[in-house]
């Protein structure tokens, strides 16, 4: 047992170490932004630290802080503390569709009161809110007061928040939740040709999201991917230049939905101009999130219907075409993602410099915790993955691709410049 203490010391050693270099470099922003106690209603200025540079520190010291608690932890209650962990997305569950962030507002209430506002039992509320706390979500003014309050992290549950995240809670912990019942099952061989979402439904979760049963988590995940935009990628949009095409280019969003990054281009860049591809069933909703969010952007964005399993239109752009893929190839197989990527790769031969630019995560060795749980989410509900760089690579090259660059930014997802090949 020494010897095992030992050889673990040198990593615990530096672990310590390296927290204390980034401790340093991001102290000042720690200390300005981790409890504020009146989070503005709409801004999402709170949510990260601003500069890039900053931002990597501050994810790093996150993931270290995480594998520095792993060492630290008895093996029994680390198991059973990841075993159990679901217990704390169902308190989160309860309290985005409660309407929990909302009730509190800017004021500090009592549980008897918020249990009034949102028609919950106060005893079940209040272990589901001191859970949160427990985890940095709320505050309890001191334990035991039963006065409870929004905080930094609470605020992007506010309504009132653009970007706020009760679609991507509810596609997590419902749509995911219900389907991880059945993740054995399909991971084991002679189950693997189903996903847990197809064992739990029946059916595909595409073709679900095509009957009336699933027009509401359709819609949901419409509004999840909205409110995910700053986690995910709009470090994308506003840390790249995309006028270096020209700064009257036209930008291909493949599979778009109803125009979440669309918003960001045309918001950022006054000239752009964007064509927003997919199903029609999914674009119905398009037309009236652009005039609530962004009508002045809305001159300048084209709706059109068009299945990516399909050869691309013929598309008339200033200078070369360029195609953007925001989370595309991560919902399918590498088989499929082939398919997709041929038919965009026929589309950018017609026209000489054109571009496709993919937007998703990439895995590596120092992957944080959230991207493999996307890694998961994606298997459980499409049978699909997360991939590394040289997967990406692979997929590419089998569809007359190549790639050209990649810009890995300091949050979730990084960008992956692709040419003919």
């Amino acid at each position: 047992m020494a010897g095992n203490n030992s050889a673990l010391l040198p990593s615990f050693t530096s672990l310590v170490a390296h927290l204390h270099t980034l401790l340093n470099d991001i102290e000042r922003e720690v200390v300005t932004n981790i409890d504020s106690r009146d989070p503005s209603l709409v801004s999402s200025s709170q949510a990260a630290p601003s500069s890039g540079s900053l931002l990597r520190a501050y994810r790093k010291f996150g993931q270290l802080c995480d594998k520095l608690a792993s060492y630290a932890a008895d093996p029994s209650e680390h198991i059973t503390t990841i075993g159990g962990a679901f217990h704390e997305s169902n308190a989160l569950q309860v309290v985005s569709e409660l309407g929990v962030a909302d009730a509190l507002g800017a004021q500090q209430v009592s549980l008897s009161e918020l249990a009034h506002k949102v028609d919950a039992d106060p005893t079940r509320l209040r272990q589901c809110m001191r859970t949160l706390v427990n985890r940095g979500l709320f505050r309890e003014t001191t334990f035991g007061s039963d006065m409870f309050a929004n905080n930094r992290m609470s605020s992007i549950l506010l309504s009132a928040h653009e970007k706020n995240l009760h679609g991507f809670v509810g596609h997590w912990c419902d749509d995911a939740y219900h389907a991880g019942v059945h993740i054995v099952p399909a991971v084991k061989t002679e189950g693997a040709s189903k996903t847990p979402f197809e064992i739990l439904r029946g059916t595909s979760i595409w073709e679900y999201y095509q009957t009336p049963d699933g027009t509401a988590a359709r819609e949901r995940l419409n509004r999840a991917m909205i409110g995910a935009e700053p986690l995910l990628h709009g470090s994308l949009i506003y840390g790249y230049d995309w006028t270096k095409h020209g700064e009257e280019i036209t930008i291909i969003d493949v599979g778009g939905g109803i125009g979440g990054a669309g918003i960001e281009f045309t918001r950022r860049f006054p000239k752009i101009k964007v064509i927003i591809q997919d199903r029609a069933s999914v674009l119905e909703a398009a037309p009236k999130f652009w005039d609530e969010h962004a009508p002045e952007c809305k001159p300048r964005v084209t709706f059109m219907p068009h299945d990516f399993f399909t050869p691309q239109p013929a598309i008339d752009c200033h200078g070369g075409r360029i195609y953007f893929m925001r989370f595309i190839l991560h919902d399918w197989s590498d088989d499929d993602c082939v398919r997709i990527l041929q038919f965009i790769c026929s589309a950018m031969k017609e026209i000489s410099d054109s571009r496709l630019y993919i937007a998703e995560a990439i895995l590596d060795a120092d992957s944080d915790r959230f991207k493999y749980m996307v890694s998961m989410q994606m298997m459980t509900l499409v049978g699909a993955m997360e991939r590394t760089e040289s997967e990406f690579e692979g997929i590419l090259g089998k569809a007359g691709l190549k790639v050209e660059n990649i810009w890995r930014n300091p949050g979730f997802t990084s960008l992956i410049e692709c040419t003919i090949a």
